[in-house]
């Protein structure tokens, strides 16, 4: 299974701004909260920093919540009610979700439009943290002006 590492993350997302990391015990009642566990890199992030927030690269923004945020963020943009089984990790800042999911027992990484979310809306982005913000650090669906 990967684990989050710290050093290749500061290495590759200069431009994040991160916090202290969050409780173990936040990540228990957040995975009780959903109803299924956060994959293991993302767990392992969340106690190195509870959430973040800044540039992967010159135009991709990303604000990734909190923690203590996870489960009611899920469900209040609505991902709990129109794509069950998808859990709101962060957003572009405009209209496009980062969440997680499993497949076939495997953590899978994924994005969705705020405004169409069907199934046939989501994009894989892979299956570790790291490779799901390098593949928006360049995907020009992601992107959005610095400015707003």
């Amino acid at each position: 299974m990967c684990s989050f590492d710290s050093a290749q993350f500061e290495r590759l997302f200069p431009d994040l701004h991160t916090h202290p990391g969050t409780l173990s015990e936040v990540i228990a009642k957040v995975q009780s909260d959903l109803g299924m566990p956060l994959p293991k890199d993302y767990q392992e992030f969340l106690l190195w920093s509870d959430g973040a927030a800044g540039w992967l690269s010159a135009d991709s923004f990303i604000g990734m919540v909190p923690a203590a945020e996870i489960a009611e963020g899920t469900k209040d943009c609505g991902i709990t009610e129109f794509i069950p089984g998808l859990a709101l990790l962060g957003s572009n800042g405009g209209g496009m979700a980062l969440c997680f999911t499993w497949h076939n027992g495997k953590p899978e990484y994924v994005w969705i439009p705020f405004d169409n979310m069907i199934e046939r809306q989501v994009r894989v982005l892979g299956p570790t943290f790291l490779d799901a913000l390098r593949a928006l650090a360049e995907n020009p669906e992601w992107r959005r002006d610095r400015t707003l």
